[in-house]
């Protein structure tokens, strides 16, 4: 990373003294207001810019990404290298910045900056590695489900809740996204004995179909998610997110769970709680 930063340190450079050289008023006002319109590439070229930086070079782009190189800091440049698809490790690009802000690795970033062509440097190993390179003009952390897998639809359901014997499980949110389902439930132990919650095996059914947990997915660790506790001792209650894949956003469908309680005399039909179409 040091590497990266005296690269783009010597480049800022150079193009300090190309900028001091021979110019006149007149040149300078026009560069002014070229600065003024920020012509920003389309969402759908964004593929393109990892393969051609070079072709967009004085455009402007916002970029999300994972940073996952330790950020240099010198001089008050900072240099960063994150991944624009954090969860395959694919399209890495570079980032100069001049602002105050501090960052750390794994930080989920949102960079709004000008494209300043490729970046060409080594890795580790002595490879050549090319990269976009963004001056940034502006830099926000934000959470992993806003860089990764953001909220398509939300819904707040009214009184999604089932209860029976001092046990509640209720429905506070639901997030649709394009690569997940998220359910946000909160469940209270009212009783005076444990209660145990089949949290893992919690279903969804909609249009006649049984929709199982994703157990593949990696967002819940990625996004350090809330966990549903599966033991809920006696006067307390948990809150978590049940992630699930993509459901039919417009369309009602049914929350499924099974639990028991430490107290065998106890009898417990399944929760259920629907969720109508908005």
């Amino acid at each position: 990373m040091k590497r990266v930063l005296s690269m783009l340190l010597a480049a800022c450079l150079c193009c300090g003294l190309l900028a001091g050289c021979g110019g006149n008023s007149e040149t300078e006002e026009k560069q002014k207001k070229k600065e003024k319109t920020k012509e920003y590439i389309e969402e759908s070229q964004i593929a393109e810019l990892f393969t051609n930086p070079d072709s967009f070079k004085g455009k402007y782009v916002v970029l999300t990404g994972q940073i996952f190189v330790e950020p240099e800091k010198s001089e008050g440049t900072t240099a960063l290298q994150a991944w624009h698809d954090p969860q395959n490790a694919q399209n890495n690009f570079i980032i100069h910045y001049s602002g105050s802000e501090s960052f750390s690795t794994n930080n989920y970033i949102k960079v709004d900056g000008r494209i300043e062509g490729t970046f060409e440097g080594e890795n580790m190993m002595g490879g050549i590695v090319t990269a976009p390179l963004i001056k940034a003009d502006k830099i926000e952390v934000m959470s992993y489900i806003e860089a990764v897998t953001p909220t398509i639809k939300e819904l707040t359901p009214e009184n999604a809740i089932s209860e029976q014997n001092g046990i509640s499980l209720k429905v506070d949110k639901i997030e649709f996204a394009e690569n997940e389902t998220r359910i946000y439930m909160t469940e209270t132990n009212s009783s005076v004995d444990k209660f145990c919650m089949s949290t893992y095996s919690m279903k969804i059914i909609q249009n006649g179909q049984q929709i199982e947990q994703d157990m593949a997915s990696i967002s819940s660790f990625e996004g350090a998610y809330a966990e549903l506790a599966s033991d809920i001792l006696p006067n307390a209650s948990s809150s978590g997110i049940i992630v699930f894949p993509v459901i039919d956003s417009s369309a009602s469908f049914q929350i499924y769970a099974e639990g028991f309680s430490d107290n065998w005399e106890l009898e417990f039909a399944p929760f259920t709680i629907d969720i109508a179409a908005q």
